[in-house]
């Protein structure tokens, strides 16, 4: 087995400076045959991934956050020989990927089974690589050209997002994305936006748009927590227009996937998502701001093999939000294209 580490340096505010030598011996001392390169930029870690498979690595270690995951990703699906576009899934897999969290948010190892911290993840990694523990996820595709494997939303978590990217110093976890929305909560408006979800379109007042792959962003804020990583579609998430002293117990409910349980908020699985508004509202995935509206959400089926230790936590439902009653879900009646909350369920 051979093994590319693709290093960014910058990420964790500059942590994996220090952390990477000590990973890099644990792994070697657990049998890992580990090569390294370093990146230098934004997007050359994807080109680094592309090069790793075409050299013939059977794995590539991405060392960094979820944005150097993104790229390695991205790297891959092209030295398949496959565009970044809907028919990459079609493309055979090339090299697993394995992944050492060692970013701010890291919310994508939480649906994978990976832990965040870096010993134990080294750990993990190690021996999920031995027992061979990887299975086939899907990853979301932006304007049918970049790819994203977590969560991409539209509104007041994208202003949110763009917060957190300034800070200078960020620790690890909740802590600045709870700080950014707190911020974001005196400045932001909601939105009219438009949005048609597998074809059926309805307008409305929106405070965010979240289009989920995997359940959780923010550093543990379980955003979308019916999304599975595997089964083709998307897990969205539409929180309505709401009272803004309301939002900072939203927030709170949303770290135990509870607050799709309030009148406010929407949920269904989807394929595809178009979304348009005013030009100036942000999109961000995977933590980062990518562009402005209008924007299109799409799946790419089984796009990248990956290290998931023990296969837990590929479906995003947690105990801690699970519930015997239905959480409010979007529905088409009589074809209308109207989005509405099931019949039976009371406020």
């Amino acid at each position: 087995m051979r093994c590319c580490a693709i290093v960014n340096p910058a990420a964790g505010s500059g942590r994996v400076r220090s952390l990477w030598p000590k990973a890099r011996a644990r792994l070697r001392a657990g049998g890992m045959a580990v090569d390294e390169r370093w990146t230098r930029s934004e997007g050359h870690a994807a080109d680094l991934a592309q090069d790793a498979a075409e050299q013939g690595y059977s794995h590539v270690l991405a060392v960094g956050g979820d944005g150097t995951l993104q790229e390695v990703v991205t790297g891959l699906v092209r030295a398949r020989g496959a565009s970044v576009g809907p028919a990459a899934g079609s493309a055979p897999l090339g090299p697993t990927v394995a992944w050492l969290p060692l970013g701010t948010g890291n919310d994508l190892a939480r649906s994978l089974g990976l832990p965040v911290r870096p010993a134990t993840a080294v750990a993990a990694v190690t021996r999920a690589v031995a027992r061979g523990d990887a299975v086939a996820i899907d990853a979301g595709l932006i304007n049918r050209e970049r790819i994203f494997l977590n969560v991409a939303g539209v509104g007041f978590d994208a202003q949110v997002a763009l917060l957190v990217s300034r800070m200078r110093w960020k620790v690890r976890g909740a802590a600045p994305y709870v700080a950014a929305a707190l911020r974001t909560l005196f400045s932001y408006a909601p939105q009219e936006l438009t949005l048609t979800v597998d074809g059926r379109t309805e307008r409305m007042k929106s405070l965010l748009t979240a289009c989920g792959n995997g359940a959780f962003y923010g550093g543990g804020i379980c955003i979308c927590p019916g999304a599975r990583l595997d089964d083709g579609l998307f897990s969205l998430c539409l929180v309505r227009d709401m009272s803004r002293w309301k939002v900072p117990y939203a927030l709170t409910l949303a770290f135990g996937g509870r607050h799709r349980f309030l009148r406010e908020v929407t949920e269904c699985s989807a394929s595809r998502v178009h979304i348009d508004g005013p030009p100036g509202v942000l999109v961000h995935a995977d933590g980062q701001v990518v562009c402005r509206l209008p924007v299109e959400f799409s799946i790419i089926p089984r796009a990248v093999r990956i290290v998931a230790p023990g296969h837990q936590g590929i479906r995003g439902e947690t105990e801690e939000g699970a519930s015997d009653d239905p959480p409010r879900t979007l529905d088409v009646e009589g074809g209308s294209g109207a989005f509405r909350e099931p019949r039976g369920v009371t406020h």
